[in-house]
């Protein structure tokens, strides 16, 4: 599953137009943004995509974590958190001059067999970028080239993320 980045003359998301500042002194940012597109036919689920921004300041993290123990110590959550959950592919990529780290999971939500494509992105201040892509597993095939694409129209600026909340 490879990973690109594009020119950055492609269209901006809404929240290039938002400025918010944290509520208080320990506030972490746990925005999203989410796309998702139209069910697929007999699909319950409809295709999404979601980036988000792990500022990892949790007891948890350490500062001197690798990308790649990051991503083992993420696996090890997820196959404990859901239900019959499956790596199927956990690796490196290179996403926009980021070496970054990818896994591909199956688990059951309730009676619907789900795909998940997650990509970890590792960012200049020690925060991590979280790209997840789901779909229904019957749809894989058909979802993973959206999916690509739309980690191929990511574009960076780390240099404009915001500071990470003190621990």
């Amino acid at each position: 599953m490879p990973g690109g980045c594009t020119a950055m003359q492609e269209f901006p998301s809404w929240l290039a137009a938002v400025h918010w500042a944290r509520p208080g002194a320990g506030w972490a940012d746990k925005s999203m943004l989410a796309y998702a597109g139209q069910p697929l036919p007999g699909s319950q689920v409809p295709p999404n995509v979601m980036l988000s921004r792990d500022e990892r300041t949790s007891p948890d993290d350490n500062a001197s974590e690798t990308p790649h123990a990051y991503a083992l110590r993420q696996c090890d959550r997820l196959k404990a958190s859901l239900p019959a959950c499956k790596i199927v592919q956990q690796n490196g990529l290179r996403v926009c001059e980021v070496d970054a780290q990818q896994v591909l999971f199956q688990w059951q939500a309730g009676a619907t067999a789900l795909v998940q494509w997650v990509v970890w992105l590792p960012m200049p201040d020690g925060s991590m970028l979280n790209f997840t892509a789901t779909c229904e597993a019957a749809h894989w095939d058909t979802a993973r080239a959206q999916f690509e694409a739309s980690l191929h129209k990511l574009r960076l600026q780390p240099q404009h993320l915001p500071p990470r909340v003190a621990r």
